[in-house]
């Protein structure tokens, strides 16, 4: 499937740093497929300016199956339990923030939304922008953000009651 996503069984994305197209049957085994690709391939460099550039409309949803845990869960925790955190983010921003590749913003504003549903319960804020932090992250990494300094990335964070477990992050604003 050109577009990312499942074709035959299989989920598709592209490595963030050499480009490369990878498939896989779940997202565990696509996640690692990700972490071991430009361990073994020599990276090439990406220019925004040799990509397409063409912006999505505005306000550009992306929504992650994912749902955002609390900091709480990794705090203390051993630093593998993060590790798996950060995989299991990457893989999916790989599949689903796919539109955006080739976009590098200079500074951007951004609204993050987690959908709760269920016996799922509200958590506060410090542990919300917390547990956002390994999605914020793969921003940076996939390079469609400069960094995540509040000088070229500014969020909004905010939950809301659902019928379904859902995190939205929301491209508001670029320059």
């Amino acid at each position: 499937m050109g577009s990312g996503g499942r074709s035959s069984g299989h989920l598709t994305a592209a490595c963030p740093k050499c480009g490369a197209e990878l498939r896989a049957r779940s997202v565990a085994d696509l996640a690692r497929r990700l972490s071991a690709c430009c361990r073994t391939a020599v990276p090439k460099k990406v220019s925004a300016r040799t990509q397409s550039s063409v912006c999505p409309p505005l306000p550009f949803e992306l929504r992650f199956t994912e749902l955002i845990a609390s900091q709480n869960r990794t705090t203390y925790a051993h630093w593998t339990v993060y590790a798996a955190e950060k995989r299991r983010w990457k893989a999916e921003a790989a599949v689903v923030m796919r539109p955006l590749s080739g976009l590098r913003f200079e500074w951007s504003r951004w609204s993050l939304l987690r959908r709760y549903a269920g016996r799922k319960r509200e958590m506060d804020m410090a542990n919300l922008v917390g547990g956002a932090k390994p999605l914020i992250d793969q921003l940076t990494e996939m390079e469609v953000i400069v960094d995540d300094a509040p000088a070229h990335f500014s969020c909004a964070y905010a939950q809301q009651r659902s019928d379904e477990n859902l995190t939205v992050l929301t491209l508001l604003e670029y320059r």
